[in-house]
């Protein structure tokens, strides 16, 4: 039993790890690519989390992609791939889930 426990218990951290790289990752986020790769992060953590079935962690993860899941198509500036607008950074931290 114990291996079994500890194995739920690692995927429930990764899924948690996942979706606080994901929060991370567009709160610094400076470029499309970088806000991209934080919703992936947050997409792999809600996954794990449904896998395991550690539902407040799904939960958390799943308003973490309702807040940012499309944020980068809305941001995009076409020449460059910068944010297309610096007050993003402060609404992305407005709504961060710790």
């Amino acid at each position: 039993a114990g291996a079994t426990e500890n194995g739920a218990g690692d995927r429930l951290a990764a899924a948690e790890l996942h979706r606080l790289r994901g929060e991370h990752a567009i709160a610094t986020a400076r470029t499309i690519e970088d806000l991209e790769a934080g919703v992936r992060e947050l997409r792999v953590g809600f996954d794990l989390a449904t896998a395991t079935g550690a539902e407040h962690v799904r939960a958390r993860a799943e308003r973490s992609l309702e807040r940012y899941d499309g944020v980068a198509d809305r941001r995009k500036d076409d020449s460059s791939g910068q944010l297309g607008d610096v007050t993003v950074l402060g609404d992305r931290r407005a709504g961060w889930d710790a």
